[in-house]
């Protein structure tokens, strides 16, 4: 989880703080994807959104349970708080330090 999101704090500093290349981002996952179009990935890179801390939206996630569970997707709807477990995260927050 600690290098997951290392990864995913030099993909912040990139695409929202400018300070890498999205360029070298691309070339990252163009290397250890199965996605070779540098064009599309960099369009797909681009809007995609991380968090340098990892932090997640549990009641966005409620929401999406509940639309899937209204087009009868899912029969059954589990507690958010029950489904998401942040130990890992948490814990790699605290090895890594908070991103500022």
């Amino acid at each position: 989880m600690a290098a997951f999101l290392k990864g995913q704090r030099y993909f912040y500093d990139a695409v929202v703080k400018k300070k890498e290349s999205l360029d070298s981002v691309v070339d990252i996952v163009a290397k250890y994807s199965r996605t070779g179009d540098r064009k599309v990935l960099r369009l797909g890179v681009g809007v995609t959104e991380l968090t340098p801390n990892g932090e997640m939206d549990l009641k966005e996630i409620q929401d999406d349970q509940d639309w899937y569970f209204q087009k009868g997707l899912v029969k059954t709807k589990v507690d958010v708080n029950r489904m998401v477990d942040l130990h890992f995260l948490q814990f790699a927050v605290k090895t890594l330090g908070i991103y500022k």
